[in-house]
């Protein structure tokens, strides 16, 4: 089922009670506020409803980041800062978790619907998802990914001399390479080019080996007999690492390729709208399982000689807070760490775990 079709009737539903009640049409605020106890999950709603109204709504966790602004003519809002940024929007807040905005005649209100005693922000969007350029919930991706770079050059194991040169994985490990080298001392070489016909396969869940093909151009002017250092964001199921380290060595002709990941590795299905919902298809628990804890040695050697990396360095855990500026029990890691912020989040979990201990192939939400 579509997730939108089964808000649309559940935000209709609670519409019919609450106008039974009341006998009128029932405001948007006492709306979500009945709605939100039977969601359990992530969700930022616009809509626009019959009357006119518009409305923007951010779950009580804060899962997904969500912020407005208004200019003399009109009233925006968006996942992003930048896109309001781009319609000369000056003054731009993050719509708070448990929030709604209403629009009605040229008036606009914001209201809490539901109370927010946790937050839950993915840390993921600091890491990955957002634009290099946004501010999500008063906090710059750029400066997060900075910060996770300069931690990660502290953990650098290696000794590297005039003979390695830094390479991001384009296009979201740019700021996070260029701290990294800056903090050693190292050039950044843009040894990888991207084809913008390609989209993101992370996201992209069919076909993702041969689009990897389709996804990079490999410049041998860069990578010959150098030894490469390839900064990357995360590895999911470790297809594009793989493919990558191959291409830069067959192509590139690099003497050697070592890995450097910016965010931890990813041990746990994600069951808030992102495309990773089994234990199977992720590369790490294959090889590490302490969840909670930083990898060892010994299983990121197992993860590198899989993906045929030289070395393979993780960020660690306490890194991502620190570097996003946001407490960790504000944040969720439940990826990472396996602890879920929602009752349902923790169930599918447990459902997941069964399901890679009995071999089911099928996404744990289907089963």
């Amino acid at each position: 089922h579509n997730d939108t079709e089964i808000l649309m009737h559940n935000i209709s539903k609670s519409i019919n009670e609450l106008s039974k009640e009341k006998n009128n049409s029932p405001d948007p605020v006492s709306v979500f506020g009945e709605l939100h106890e039977q969601l359990d999950g992530a969700y930022n709603i616009g809509m626009i409803n019959a009357e006119g109204k518009v409305m923007a709504v951010r779950d009580p966790l804060g899962f997904r980041p969500m912020c407005y602004g208004m200019t003399d003519e009109k009233v925006l809002f968006a996942s992003e800062s930048v896109a309001l940024q781009l319609c000369d929007v000056n003054s731009i807040r993050p719509l708070r978790p448990g929030e709604i905005l209403i629009n009605e005649n040229s008036e606009t209100r914001v209201e809490r619907f539901a109370k927010s005693p946790r937050k839950a922000h993915c840390m993921f969007e600091w890491v990955y998802f957002a634009n290099v350029g946004s501010v999500l919930d008063e906090k710059s991706v750029y400066l997060a990914r900075t910060n996770l770079g300069k931690a990660m050059a502290r953990l650098e194991p290696l000794k590297p001399d005039k003979d390695f040169v830094v390479v991001p994985v384009p296009d979201s490990s740019r700021p996070f390479a260029d701290a990294y080298a800056y903090e050693l001392g190292l050039p950044v070489r843009e040894g990888l080019v991207r084809n913008r016909c390609v989209g993101r396969t992370f996201i992209e869940g069919n076909d993702r080996a041969n689009k990897i093909r389709y996804k990079f151009t490999v410049l041998k002017e860069i990578l010959k007999d150098k030894k490469v250092l390839v900064v990357d964001d995360s590895i999911v199921r470790g297809t594009t690492c793989k493919k990558l380290v191959e291409f830069i060595r067959d192509k590139g002709h690099a003497k050697e390729v070592h890995l450097r990941i910016s965010c931890p590795p990813i041990l746990a299905p994600c069951f808030y709208g992102i495309d990773m919902s089994t234990i199977r298809e992720l590369i790490a628990p294959q090889h590490f399982s302490e969840m909670g804890e930083d990898i060892s040695d010994e299983a990121c050697a197992r993860i590198a000689d899989e993906v045929g990396a030289d070395s393979l360095v993780y960020q660690k855990l306490e890194n991502i807070p620190k570097a996003i500026g946001i407490p960790k029990c504000d944040l969720c890691m439940a990826c990472l760490t396996g602890e879920y912020p929602t009752e349902w989040g923790c169930r599918l979990y447990e459902k997941a775990k069964e399901n890679h201990k009995n071999g089911v192939q099928a996404r744990t939400h289907e089963c």
